[in-house]
């Protein structure tokens, strides 16, 4: 790349023109005079028709671009070439264009808003027409994006290392509190997203849903924390629940009936699983995570679903837990009687 700042300025005009006329059916391209008009035009100055002959060769040397010389003009062989861009085929174009449509699903998020906002202007500058190319995909009708919008905000400040303040609702409050906080992550759970983060003055890591974040602003203040938490801080959580201090992860081993091997091996539990047995009949599988005083709600949520699919074989208490969470909805719903049966 050149270290002359007008020098790149002549290249991205030559390099536009070229791909420009090389889009264009038939059009015969650019002459020397043309291509010296283009560049007054643009940044104001006079450049010799023998400087614009250096700098195509710079541009056909360096960059490597078939440009063409026809009867006095010029023009790229191909309108994919590009000194700047990298060269993108139809299978590029067309996965870039399904992933803006994706995309923009997410309606209130600031962040999606951008990238389809670049995908868009990649497709201008291959002179195609944005497209929803997702007519006929039947997505699931569950995406939550409320908070959502919040992510590219909260990233911000975890980067530059400064505190955030917003108003925060709990689950079922209709009154917020004010809270400062030292951002530390942000996690992305059954689609919801979460920022973990330290209040200045306290030891323990708080977690906050994003969707009951209201007024969020970024502070001038550093953060007193330091550096942000790894990403690997949930390696061995099981949904959002934080471990306590100097815990260790805990082997947990389940097993399955051989027809829904299959759905185990491809659907992994936990990030951690291992197949430790598997002998056509049965499958057993090994997950590494935080089990201290009692079962978090998203891994009791997830044994519970399986129902008599799966079988507990370490740890007891955790066999135990769920025995007592059965036995529960069984007499639950085993008791239920539907109103006004007893008026029949």
């Amino acid at each position: 790349m050149p270290s002359n700042k007008n020098a790149l300025l002549r290249y991205k005009i030559l390099d536009k023109l070229f791909r420009l006329a090389a889009n264009k059916n038939n059009f015969r391209g650019f002459t020397l005079k043309e291509l010296k008009g283009e560049i007054r035009e643009s940044l104001s100055y006079d450049i010799s028709e023998e400087s614009i002959k250096k700098d195509i060769q710079f541009l056909r040397n360096e960059g490597k671009l078939p440009i063409t010389k026809r009867t006095g003009f010029y023009k790229y062989e191909d309108s994919s070439c590009s000194f700047f861009y990298p060269p993108l085929n139809e299978r590029h174009l067309r996965a870039l264009e399904f992933a803006g449509s994706m995309l923009k699903r997410y309606k209130n998020a600031e962040i999606f808003k951008d990238v389809c906002e670049a995908i868009d202007i990649i497709n201008k500058s291959y002179h195609r027409d944005s497209e929803n190319n997702t007519q006929n995909v039947d997505f699931e009708q569950r995406i939550i994006d409320r908070g959502i919008k919040h992510v590219l905000t909260i990233n911000d400040a975890i980067r530059d290392l400064k505190q955030i303040r917003f108003t925060y609702f709990k689950l079922y409050s209709k009154e917020g509190t004010i809270r400062t906080l030292n951002p530390l992550l942000l996690k992305e759970s059954s689609e919801m997203w979460y920022v973990i983060g330290r209040e200045p003055g306290k030891k323990i890591d708080r977690v906050f849903a994003l969707d009951r974040i209201q007024e969020l602003e970024i502070l001038e203040q550093d953060s007193t924390y330091g550096t942000p938490l790894p990403v690997d801080y949930f390696n061995n959580v099981f949904g959002i629940s934080i471990p306590e201090k100097q815990a260790l992860p805990e082997e947990i081993i389940l097993s399955f009936k051989s027809s829904d091997a299959e759905i185990v091996k491809t659907k992994p539990i936990h990030p951690t699983q291992q197949v430790i047995y598997d002998d056509g009949s049965e499958i057993r599988v090994k997950i590494m995570v935080y089990y201290e005083k009692e079962i978090s709600i998203e891994l009791k949520r997830e044994l519970l679903k399986w129902g008599d699919s799966v079988e507990i074989i370490h740890p007891e208490r955790l066999r135990k837990d769920l025995v007592k969470a059965w036995k529960a909805a069984i007499k639950k719903n085993e008791s239920f009687s539907k109103p006004g049966k007893e008026n029949n």
